[in-house]
This record gives C-alpha cells, structure tokens and sequence, in this order.
C-alpha cells in the first residue's frame, strides 16, 4: 500500500461515512414490528436485516475511531451519534433456523434489556456510575457479557476521549473541569476493564477482544498525551492524515520534552499495546471461526504489526522525558500490575517484562532508567523492523520502518 492507496482509502471511507449519515442509518431507531400475522420465517427474515443494518452501522463507527486513533485523523463520527440499539448477542445472530432464533431470542429477553440500548447511553452510563449496584445493574442491563458488546464500548469510550479533547467544546474546559472529566474517563476505563476480565477465557482470546484491549490501551495513552504529537515527532508521515513538515515534527517533539511528556501510566499502557501486538498468531484463537482467530496459516495483519509501531513511539517518546523528571515522584498508575507477554517471541517477552516491572516497582525517576530503557528499545525496534520488512507493501517500507530506523540510530 503506498501513500496514494492509503489517501485513497481515506476517501472512500468518507464517502461511507457520509452515506450512511444522509440515510439516517447510525440513528434509525428500529423496534420489533407488531407484525404478529407473520409466519416466523418472515418475522426472522426482517429481524435479520434490521440486525445487519445495526452491525454495519457499528463497523463503519468502529473503523472511524480506528482511523481517528491508529492515524490521528479527524474522527467524522462521535458517540454521540450512534442512537442505533447495540447488536444482539451472538447466539441470537448465529441462529441457523428461525426455531433456534426464537429460542436464543427468549433467553436473551428473561436476562437482559440491552437490544433497546445504544451505545451513546452504554458510554453515557459507564461514564456516571460509581456505586458496585450500579455496575452490576449496567452489565444486565447493556448486555456487556459478550465480546462484541465489550469491542463496541471500548470504541465508544475512546470516541467520548477524542470528543472531550480535540473537539471544540474542549477548548473552553478549564484545568479544574478537565481533571475531573480526565477523573471520569479513569472510571470508565477501570468499569471497561472489569467487564472484559469477567468474559470467559475462550472469549477473551478471540480476535474481537484482541482488538478490544489494544484499543482499551491506547484510549488510555490518548486520555493523557497527544498521539497524534507522538508520530509527528517521531516523524511518521501518516499523522494527522497529512504529510508532516519539519516544523511540525519540533512543534510536536518540543512539547513532548517540556509541556506534555509521557506519562508514567502512559508508557505502561503502551508496553501492554506493544505486548498484545508481538503475540503470535496461533495465540488468538476461537472456536467459533466466524467471530476472529487469527489462522495460523496466514501472514500476521498489517494492522497487528502496526499497533507496535505505534506502541514504540510511545515508549520511545517516554525516553524524552525522563531526564526532565529525574527525581520526581509518579502518581499512582491505572495500568495493571502484571503485564499479558503470553506467546510472545522469548526475547521481547523478556525485554517487555523487565521494562513494565521496572517503570512499577521504581518510586521516582532516574538518568539510569532512561539509558536501560533505550537499550530495550533498540532490542524491540529491531524485532518489529524485522516484521516490516518481511512485508512487500510500500507503506511498510516507507511510513513506518524508515522512523523506526532513524530512532534506532538515535538511541544509541
């Protein structure tokens, strides 16, 4: 992919987005028709259309938070927007007869109410919830006991991130109202969290959670530094969906190093990202193949080795500004204590794991971190290039191995 299919998939992603918006289909309310004269076949045959009209509606969402996080591009949808009811579970959408249908169909109405539920109140509500009552309530309510609804909130929440940040309203917060919008997102995530960590195992390694928790961690980075500032310092092309200009990439590096360092929590979470991105194929598996696993006959996705890249940046970017903090003592972190590195090549699991352990277990920075810390760098900058390079799309060669090279040298 070169730089011209990628402006060109930008494009074509509007022109979805903007389809979608003129045919109301992220905000059609659709309920169950009276329709009690139909045969079941048909009342069958309509609930999966109405289902598939949902389930797009959420994926063009989802790949629009994609786009605004994974390139800093300006998001064209919010949260907000999305007024469609969540997807029904699973069961329900991979019925094979209309009998089974109804079946699964009554099960799910004795358990939960969340079909009549959007994602805009599924954020709304984890946003304001702080009683264990209240949580507990919310997980019947919304349905958040399956891996798609758990994708789907995550990409909300990071959407409510990028909205309270980067829109306009944001320029109005003062310092006082963004650390207690900054204190809510911190709730919001820890709730996100807790509903992941109660799914099964099984579900827990499917490709859609996979997706999930990396997108969990970097909405975690994005509540705290400016991602977009990060790859243009590093000097990533793709930032911003823009080509970046000398200017622009100081602009950005200056402030990484004075006003906007990343932060101790910050630079967990992206050990986490880089962690998940490493794992090799044959660890996400599901034995339901038409939900995600990653086949093991495939090359690795782009996309996987892209989340380390920009996992990298961020740790190189937390390089900047430890001689700034040498001495000061870190806030609590919101990150785990224990760092997932299962199925990921020894070496790097070995480098990750001492790195995470050691941002923990320090209580103020030091010069020393800083130069054991650009040593592991370099370790695991080598490995992803490796994972580049292997690939033949210009993209890979150009936009992202290039940065990771000049930085390897830099590091020395």
């Amino acid at each position: 992919m070169a730089r011209q299919q990628h402006e060109m998939a930008e494009i074509v992603h509007s022109m979805i987005v903007t389809l979608a918006r003129r045919n109301n289909l992220l905000t059609e309310s659709f309920r169950p028709e009276s329709g009690s004269r139909q045969s079941l076949e048909m009342k069958w045959k309509d609930w999966a259309q109405r289902e598939s009209i949902i389930r797009i509606a959420y994926t063009i969402f989802s790949n629009d938070v994609q786009y605004s996080v994974f390139f800093s591009h300006h998001a064209l949808l919010s949260v907000g927007m999305m007024k469609l009811p969540l997807p029904s579970p699973s069961a329900v959408w991979e019925a094979r007869t209309a009998a089974e249908w109804e079946t699964q169909l009554r099960q799910i109405k004795k358990s939960t109410r969340s079909r009549y539920y959007s994602l805009d109140s599924a954020v709304e509500s984890v946003m304001s919830m702080r009683d264990p009552d209240h949580k507990r309530e919310f997980m019947q309510c919304f349905n958040v006991s399956n891996p798609l609804s758990i994708h789907l909130l995550i990409h909300g929440i990071a959407a409510a991130i990028s909205d309270s940040k980067y829109r306009s309203v944001a320029s109005s917060m003062t310092s006082a109202t963004e650390s207690l919008k900054v204190a809510d997102f911190d709730e919001a995530l820890r709730h996100w969290r807790s509903c992941f960590d109660k799914l099964p195992e099984s579900d827990r390694k499917s490709r859609v959670s996979w997706c999930a928790q990396v997108m969990y961690h970097f909405s975690a980075v994005l509540l705290r530094n400016n991602l977009s500032d990060i790859q243009m310092a590093a000097g990533s092309a793709y930032s911003s969906g823009r080509a970046v200009t000398p200017q622009c990439a100081q602009a950005a590096y200056s402030r990484l190093v004075s006003t906007d360092p990343v932060s101790h929590d910050s630079y967990l979470h992206g050990v986490e990202v880089v962690s998940l991105c490493l794992q090799e194929a044959d660890s996400q598996t599901s034995l339901n193949t038409g939900t995600i696993g990653f086949p093991t006959t495939e090359t690795r996705p782009l996309w996987q080795t892209y989340g380390a890249f920009l996992g990298l940046l961020v740790l190189w970017a937390r390089t900047l500004g430890l001689e700034r903090e040498d001495g000061e003592k870190k806030g609590p972190a919101s990150a785990s204590t224990i760092l997932s590195s299962n199925s990921v090549p020894a070496v790097a699991a070995t480098t990750l794991n001492n790195m995470y352990q050691r941002e923990l277990a320090r209580a103020e920075s030091s010069r020393d971190d800083g130069r054991m810390l650009k040593t592991e760098l370099r370790q695991l900058i080598a490995i992803v290039c490796d994972r580049l390079t292997a690939r033949p799309w210009e993209i890979c060669k150009h936009a992202f191995t290039r940065p990771l090279s000049t930085l390897f040298y830099q590091l020395e």
